[in-house]
């Protein structure tokens, strides 16, 4: 992932989504990561856009048939997140934090500390994994089976 300065992301926004359309970009203000700007071709072909769930959850459907899957909602990438970064054995309450889930427990309240080295640990233990499975490295991979969802 490329890391520019804020400042930088700001005087060249443009340059920035075309960047974006490569590689994520990470974007840094005091020496912290602020951001990760994340963008793809319009569809309209007006350009670049943005990341947006529209934007992805679009993409993926008009391409079903391709990925050989049934049916898609961005969503599904939560569960999958939450699920396999359980499975590498990150602490179920670093992943609610990525998530941003709010807990039902009484020491929420009290507990202010803002988990950003645990999520970045998280998040960094999920991004390896994904690497090996792209790279061809990560034998475990089994298809699930697809199960009809329920409408209420």
């Amino acid at each position: 992932m490329k890391t520019i300065a804020a400042t930088e992301a700001k005087n060249r926004f443009g340059a920035v989504l075309d960047d974006a359309q490569r590689e994520p970009i990470v974007i840094r203000k005091q020496d912290r990561d602020v951001a990760v700007v994340l963008s793809m071709p319009s569809p309209r072909g007006r350009g670049v856009l943005p990341y947006s769930p529209n934007a992805l959850s679009r993409a993926v459907t008009e391409n079903l048939k391709h990925f050989g899957i049934p049916s898609w909602r961005p969503h599904d990438l939560r569960r999958t997140a939450a699920s396999c970064m359980t499975m590498l054995k990150i602490p179920r309450l670093h992943v609610e934090k990525v998530l941003n889930h709010a807990t039902s427990d009484i020491a929420e309240v009290y507990d202010r500390h803002d988990y950003l080295d645990e999520k970045r640990v998280a998040l960094e233990r999920w991004g390896n994994y994904l690497e090996s499975i792209i790279a061809g490295k990560e034998a475990t991979v089994v298809p699930l089976p697809v199960l009809a969802r329920q409408t209420a």
